[in-house]
């Protein structure tokens, strides 16, 4: 199982994604069906967004450069136009977890609605700046999860093929993480997916979502539902 270590180096930003022989287990992928996530008598729901307010949503409406990001008809969508390959970012500027919060979990309903099939989505999540992301993204058969740390992204979960994706344009895919007892799990339509120890992330805040366009003149994903829990 791979290990989120503390960083306070470039050799040390080396090591958070570094998976050696002298690791208790390396990342694990692909399904697991017996380990599914807890159900309502484990959890607590803290938060709900269904996208209803423009004004009040998590993640605000705007633009940016070719990518437009709008609240409408209960869904949060993402739109980025143009000619190029492009990863886009966009996350919370609050948080959903106290201090205190020691077992979370957040959970979004996205489609993928216009685009190519190489097209991919999913959360953002331990957010600290544009200079440190980590990410859990979906593809059509597959999913990665990555950290993005001073311009250098690297696979924390490597890209694993898995039947738990729904992968056609405007099917819908529910995506989970949650943080405990020092290990991040991974969720795809309630299927765990992977695991890491969390090692330093003590939190999964702040949360965004992120998209990556093919070569489809746009593409666009919408999203209908956040939710925070914290975990018993």
């Amino acid at each position: 199982m791979k290990q989120l270590h503390q960083t306070l180096s470039t050799i040390s930003l080396l090591t958070l994604i570094t998976c050696t022989i002298s690791t208790i287990s390396c990342s694990k992928g692909g399904d697991d069906k017996d380990n599914n996530p807890p159900g309502n008598d484990k959890e607590t729901v803290i938060f709900t967004d269904n996208f209803d307010n423009a004004n009040t949503a998590l993640w605000q409406p705007g633009t940016s450069g070719p990518a437009v990001k709008s609240v409408s008809g209960g869904f949060f969508s993402v739109k980025y136009g143009g000619t190029s390959a492009m990863m886009f970012k966009t996350w919370a500027s609050r948080k959903l977890f106290g201090d205190n919060d020691k077992k979370q979990a957040i959970e979004i309903s996205q489609q993928h609605v216009a685009g190519h099939k190489y097209d991919k989505g999913g959360l953002v999540f331990a957010v600290k700046d544009a200079n440190y992301i980590l990410g859990f993204q979906v593809g059509e058969k597959e999913f990665r999860v990555y950290s993005q740390i001073n311009g250098t992204t690297t696979q924390l979960i490597n890209w694993t093929s898995s039947s738990a994706i729904k992968g056609a344009l405007n099917e819908v895919n529910k995506l989970r993480i949650t943080l405990v007892d020092g290990k991040l799990a991974f969720y795809i339509n309630d299927i765990q997916v992977g695991v890491l120890v969390a090692g330093a992330v003590t939190s999964l805040d702040y949360v965004g979502f992120d998209l990556v366009k093919g070569d489809a003149p746009e593409t666009t994903y919408k999203v209908d539902y956040i939710k925070a829990f914290l975990l018993k």
